[in-house]
């Protein structure tokens, strides 16, 4: 049901799990994430790398430390940052989530969305 509401969006919704030692996990996103990183769902939840490795690198900083704060703090994450869509430009993402402890470490439910794209 989640997929049909994610079709009338301009973004996608998104489950990211960080576990106690650093590593990440997607083990849900909307097909729509295509629209907005040019990566199918699967892919990202085969190699969630690909999403950190795509951000801009003037940008990657800030994310990490926003993920950390909110995780650490369970506060709201929100964040701008540039990504290399696959088609090779750059878009503006925004990025919202709210994050929920787990035994095993941190999981954000989120939503993200294309501010300006082709920027």
């Amino acid at each position: 049901m989640l997929e049909k509401y994610s079709q009338l969006t301009p973004g996608a919704f998104f489950i990211l799990e960080r576990d106690k030692v650093g590593d990440y996990r997607l083990p849900s996103a909307s097909e729509s994430i295509y629209r907005i990183t040019g990566y199918s769902a699967k892919t990202l939840k085969r190699k969630p790398h690909l999403f950190f490795v795509n951000v801009h690198p003037d940008d990657i900083l800030q994310l990490q430390q926003q993920i950390q704060l909110s995780g650490r703090e369970l506060q709201q994450l929100y964040v701008k940052c540039r990504f290399l869509h696959a088609a090779g430009h750059w878009v503006w993402l925004s990025i919202k989530a709210a994050p929920q402890y787990l035994n095993s470490g941190v999981r954000w439910c989120g939503f993200t969305y294309v501010v300006n794209p082709h920027a």
